[in-house]
């Protein structure tokens, strides 16, 4: 019994004094303990015994009795152990879980008949509770790229059975369940992908053991299991067409003179690329949509094409040059020409764009 602690009953007095601290104990929010810690109570020569407990506040007000009790023999078997016994030998224990970190303390009341008489006692034990200290950094930005991809744990040091983490994931514009998950580690990219979760807020809350809680970071601060981030969505690059824009011309820059041979050129770029908060670049692949093409003089312009690879970075306005508007040039002969290119996207954006420049033959 050298893991116990040892209360005869007959030195009540002197072991429960009133009021009295006796241990501290250093605990962390939503985790079962036990008092006393790591022992049991030993009552010596009991003949009748009774012992509650209960959880104090920090002013030593009463905030509940405790149910959890580890008596042995239990009240119920105390008579039937006495059978034939002058006395028995009584261990007892209890087990509470606090949810809010503070100063706690536990008051234990016994009242007994030993061979010597009655006795009565109290032993307390203060609770020092704190929140759970976050395993690895965890900084959940409030916007992200659409694409971007997303990984973050809520493991902390002191909740070590990963089985007992879950996580769901919202749709908070419309509070629909995205994901159920199990676990600590929570990955976004999914849902980051999803065309429809542009402009969309996510929610994520974390559980242990079926509770939302409050961590520590390790700066100190303290934050819930709650976190709230959205999907924007990526801006169309479009400067790697070589033609001069109608703007451009407008600002002074000198049209593009492009060869009538050179159709290599009207194959005209574009993407979505965007370089992230974190310096991470981002890409997605424009899907092409109601595309046309218009031009001044009008017979430049003999058909386009839509071209969006299966994979890449691009997708291309492929513009096929009118061959009679070509032969009809003298050689040597250039004409201005205007191309008003438009198209809609995935992300229900309409791109609008006029290049000008020069076509020599």
């Amino acid at each position: 019994m050298k893991n116990k602690l040892l209360f005869l009953i007959f030195i009540a007095a002197q072991i429960f004094a009133q009021g009295k601290v006796t241990d501290t104990l250093n605990l962390v929010t939503m985790q079962k303990f036990k008092v006393p810690g790591n022992k049991e109570i030993v009552l010596t020569n009991i003949k009748s015994v009774k012992i509650e407990a209960e959880l104090l506040n920090s002013n030593m007000g009463v905030i509940r009795q405790i149910k959890e009790l580890n008596q042995d023999p239990s009240p119920d078997k105390m008579q039937e152990k006495l059978r034939g016994q002058r006395s028995v030998l009584v261990t007892f224990s209890c087990f509470e879980t606090i949810d809010e970190p503070g100063t706690y303390f536990v008051r234990i009341k016994i009242d007994a008949v030993s061979e010597t008489g009655p006795q009565k006692g109290e032993r307390i034990s203060r609770l020092e509770v704190k929140n759970p200290i976050l395993a690895a950094p965890l900084s959940l930005r409030p916007e992200y790229l659409y694409n971007e991809k997303v990984t973050f744990s809520f493991a902390t040091l002191e909740y070590t059975d990963f089985n007992l983490y879950t996580y769901t994931i919202y749709n908070d514009n419309s509070g629909a369940v995205l994901e159920e998950g199990k676990g600590p580690i929570v990955t976004l990219d999914k849902w980051f992908s999803e065309i429809g979760m542009v402009g969309t807020k996510l929610k994520i809350v974390g559980k242990y053991n079926g509770k939302e809680f409050k961590y520590q970071k390790k700066d100190g601060t303290v934050e819930s299991t709650n976190w709230t981030t959205s999907v924007k969505k990526l801006t169309l690059f479009k400067n790697l067409v070589l033609l001069s824009t109608e703007a451009d011309v407008k600002a002074g820059k000198q049209p593009l003179v492009v060869s009538a041979y050179n159709t290599s050129i009207f194959r005209l770029p574009y993407g979505y690329f965007n370089r992230s908060e974190d310096g991470t670049f981002v890409t997605a692949l424009p899907m092409l949509k109601s595309v046309n093409v218009t031009s001044e003089p009008p017979e430049f312009v003999k058909d386009v094409i839509a071209d969006v690879p299966s994979k890449g970075a691009f997708s291309f306005v492929h513009v096929n040059v009118n061959q009679d508007y070509i032969n009809a040039l003298e050689d040597c002969g250039q004409q201005e020409v205007k191309l008003r290119v438009s198209f809609q996207t995935q992300f229900k954006e309409t791109m609008t764009e006029t290049y000008q420049f020069i076509i020599l033959k």
